[in-house]
């Protein structure tokens, strides 16, 4: 009797180990264990630590391939990894089995926008009103995020039809403060430093503003100014900006500086700059120059090229270029390397009054960021410049940043 108990109860063991090997994983484990791991995966992405949140959101696509929520999560792990086409790949699969998630639609314009496709990027946007019209609430969250993206027509059109929820927040630091200091080693004379403060503040993603002030040393003696700026973005692909500077006392800085630029977009991941730069000098004396820029995205990586020609204070004819290339990833580091060329004079004492040098100018700089945390980083670099062929001077620079939270006008939000 006992050995046929025993058979009977190891009968039963297999039968239920085989009844569990049937059975989908998913159903077996309990749903809190879905959204732990979900919600685990999700802080890992939001901290940057993609590779651990792809790891447990590709366990989850394992168990149920069109799981929305794990498409999405690893499709922004891969936008941030710098894998924009396959992240693209989870969005796309996402829409088809979930038409009104509205979080796949902004990744895939996010995906568009890097592989240089600001149409397409705009457009899967008006897709997803369309895919979530009568949805209120879905609209309302399309509005923010649109506004994100850059998609300034849309967000506009959605708030006016939807009022926005009172505590909405666009951009969740948007205050900047930075602490900067530079030193210049001339061959010749006495060394350079300056030492500055800057507040930036970006009220909402079309509209960012500035002041700063700043003091140079320079031949034994001192000189200050104050600084001003505006950027507005009224389309992702239009803007425009706006920089001044103000020195009271006559010393080596110019007394004023405005800079004034246009920015629109091109062709794939390209966009133009074109302005204009004009200094006031004791004298009086203006230098008046015209800008144009040109940017070119892939990926994370960039080019760029410059242009600015006119008359300088002393009304001679002055010309210079700048090209640079380099490489960068949201809220991580960056990299660029430039190099310049161009012309300046440079007014000399002679026995019969004045006269004037044509400098030839050559430059190369390099430029470094880099986050400890989202909302606190550092900028450093070093340049080396040569005149008529010669060393001239070396300079690095330091800059260290923080942003914060903070909104003093609602309307903005």
């Amino acid at each position: 009797m006992k050995t046929a108990f025993q058979a009977m109860g190891q009968a039963a063991a297999v039968a239920a180990a085989v009844l569990a090997m049937a059975i989908p994983a998913a159903a077996r484990e309990p749903a809190e264990s879905y959204e732990s791991r979900l919600q685990q995966a999700t802080e890992y992405r939001l901290a940057g630590k993609t590779r651990e949140a792809v790891e447990i959101f590709n366990q989850m696509l394992e168990i149920k391939p069109e799981d929305a929520d794990a498409l999405v999560g690893r499709g922004f792990c891969r936008l941030r990894d710098g894998n924009p086409d396959l992240a693209l790949e989870d969005f796309r699969k996402t829409i088809a089995v979930s038409s009104n998630y509205v979080d796949a639609y902004v990744g895939a314009s996010a995906a568009y926008r890097r592989m240089g496709q600001p149409r397409r990027s705009r457009e899967i946007l008006d897709d997803c009103a369309k895919a979530c019209a009568g949805r209120t609430n879905s609209l309302k969250y399309l509005a923010e995020s649109a506004w994100r993206e850059g998609h300034f027509q849309l967000a506009r059109s959605l708030d006016a039809r939807h009022p926005r929820n009172p505590d909405r927040t666009l951009v969740p630091r948007p205050n900047t403060v930075y602490l900067t200091y530079s030193h210049d080693w001339p061959k010749y004379g006495d060394e350079w430093d300056s030492i500055g403060f800057t507040f930036a503040r970006r009220e909402r993603p079309d509209l960012s503003w500035s002041l700063g002030a700043k003091e140079y040393s320079r031949y034994g003696t001192t000189d200050f100014d104050l600084s001003a700026g505006l950027t507005y973005r009224h389309r992702d692909w239009l803007g425009a900006s706006y920089n001044g500077v103000f020195s009271d006392d006559p010393g080596f800085l110019a007394r004023q500086k405005h800079r004034l630029e246009l920015t629109s977009g091109l062709w794939r991941g390209a966009s133009l700059g074109v302005g204009t730069d004009l200094s006031y000098y004791d004298g009086p004396r203006w230098s008046r120059r015209g800008l144009l820029d040109l940017r070119q995205g892939i990926g994370n990586w960039f080019a760029k090229a410059g242009l600015s020609a006119g008359q300088d204070s002393n009304d001679k004819d002055v010309f210079s270029y700048s090209v640079g290339a380099g490489y960068e990833k949201e809220s991580r580091y960056a990299i660029a390397l430039s190099y310049g060329n161009g012309n300046e004079t440079v007014e000399i004492e002679t026995a019969d009054g004045f006269d004037f040098r044509d400098d030839d100018v050559e430059s190369l700089s390099l430029s470094c960021r880099y986050y400890f945390k989202p909302e606190i980083g550092v900028m450093f670099g070093g340049s080396h410049e040569w005149r008529n062929g010669e060393d001239f001077r070396d300079g690095v620079f330091l800059s260290l940043f923080t942003s914060f939270p903070g909104h003093f006008w609602p309307f903005f939000r």
